[in-house]
């Protein structure tokens, strides 16, 4: 478990992303939620608290409450949550080779697959009979 400071205190971080918090947090800047609207300070909070362990959630609504803290204070703690997890090994090292083969120089490039537009579909026609008939071209 790995701990961060917050407000002159330290809480133990959450072992998991905190995806629904997020998502709200996303959805409310999408819906264009101003910085210090209700909205913003709920949703800012919901994503900071998902990002401290359960027995240090109450405690860290107790320091917020005492410090005064505010939405920026909030995203913060997200902040340093995703960074630490950014840092943090995603897997055991496994005891594979030391890299993939060279790829011999005498090697031919393949041809890459090119695209080609489709035609625009006639007023009031059927696209998929389009597509089928521009395929079979």
């Amino acid at each position: 478990m790995s701990h961060f400071d917050y407000l002159g205190e330290q809480f133990e971080r959450a072992d998991e992303f905190p995806a629904f918090a997020y998502a709200e947090f996303c959805e409310a800047l999408a819906d264009g939620a101003e910085e210090n609207s209700q909205q913003a300070t709920g949703v800012a909070l919901r994503l900071a608290l998902a990002c401290v362990a359960k027995k240090d959630q109450q405690r860290f609504r107790a320091v917020s409450r005492a410090k005064n803290a505010k939405v920026e204070d909030w995203l913060k703690v997200f902040y340093n949550w995703s960074a630490a997890e950014a840092d943090r090994p995603t897997g055991q090292p496994t005891d594979s080779s030391d890299g993939l083969e060279a790829t011999p120089e005498t090697s031919e490039s393949l041809p890459v697959a090119s695209v080609t537009s489709l035609p625009e579909p006639a007023p009031n026609s059927r696209p998929d009979l389009a597509l089928a008939i521009s395929r079979s071209a």
